[in-house]
């Protein structure tokens, strides 16, 4: 949702400011300039709190639910001592795990980095 909110944002902002240059309205044009500085700002500061704040965590699970979007996986593990993790991974990471395989992962938020199968 919060990146449908923030391309909206950023699409108001272009559209400003190419209109008020096609126009030559000074004040449109810096009003969509403006926008774009502070979307830009905010999603910076949003991403350096994530990379910052967010630890990566290791675990061994096995593969219980996988589903494939346009764009990533989001696929399901059961371990031991965490419980259930859900989270999203690559189309390049997804296609390696099927459901029923054992994995070590390494995830950093709901973000899964690395999949390595345990034979």
């Amino acid at each position: 949702m919060l990146e449908k909110i923030a391309g909206i944002i950023i699409m108001s902002g272009l559209i400003l400011s190419v209109t008020g240059s096609i126009v030559g309205h000074e004040t449109i044009k810096t009003a969509g300039n403006l926008t774009l500085l502070i979307t830009i700002i905010v999603a910076g500061f949003m991403f350096l709190r994530y990379y910052i704040t967010t630890p990566v965590i290791e675990f061994s699970g096995t593969c219980i639910e996988q589903k494939r979007y346009f764009s990533h996986y989001k696929i399901t593990f059961r371990s031991g001592s965490s419980g259930i993790f859900s989270g999203r991974a690559s189309l390049h990471l997804g296609e390696n795990i099927k459901i029923g395989d054992k994995a070590k992962v390494k995830v950093k938020g709901q973000s899964i980095l690395q999949l390595k199968k345990i034979n």
